[in-house]
């Protein structure tokens, strides 16, 4: 399979590999042990998240399919994966599958072993951010009048006194807890 490139910080794509792998094979890519070298080593690569790579038996799907769980589970454009229908509903045996988040922030070279078959690459739903108008008067700005006139603060000596109180209240205390 000839090298294939992942641009600098992709994201929101779903790349689906067929295992020509023993069972003993393909799970030792698929275990939960620390450390991603040998699923980094299958990709020719250095190092991989392997939180964002699953490898399963296509079986374990059951009724399920792995059409479905590609679109359902993992939220790939439906479209996109009805193109390739015929060969995914093929594949039998292990399955690698690679989110974009796998991949460092920089542009990646993947130079898979033979024994990985890229069947498809999909992307991921993006929710709908279109915004619509509020109708609504609330929403307008500056929809309120004044009502009121603002407060005044005090004039006079009385807020100098209270304050002259609590400075010396404060330096009252702090002599009092040195000399106790």
């Amino acid at each position: 399979m000839p090298a294939l490139t992942i641009p600098r910080n992709e994201q929101g794509k779903i790349r689906v590999f067929s295992l020509s792998l023993t069972d003993n094979e393909a799970k030792e890519l698929g275990s939960d042990t620390p450390g991603s070298e040998p699923l980094a080593r299958s990709m020719g690569l250095k190092d991989v998240n392997a939180e964002a790579v699953e490898v399963f038996r296509v079986s374990d799907l059951s009724e399920l399919g792995l059409l479905h769980y590609l679109t359902e589970g993992m939220g790939a454009v439906s479209e996109q994966v009805s193109r390739d229908r015929a060969k995914l509903s093929q594949l039998e045996g292990w399955v690698m599958v690679v989110r974009s988040a796998a991949f460092g922030p920089e542009d990646t070279v993947l130079t898979p072993m033979p024994e990985l078959t890229l069947i498809g690459t999909y992307d991921e739903e993006r929710p709908d951010m279109t915004v619509s108008e509020i109708e609504s008067v609330a929403a307008q700005p500056y929809t309120g009048t004044p009502t009121g006139v603002p407060v005044t603060p005090p004039k006079g000596k009385s807020g100098g006194v209270l304050i002259t109180a609590a400075v010396v209240i404060a330096i009252l205390l702090l002599l009092w807890w040195l000399f106790s």
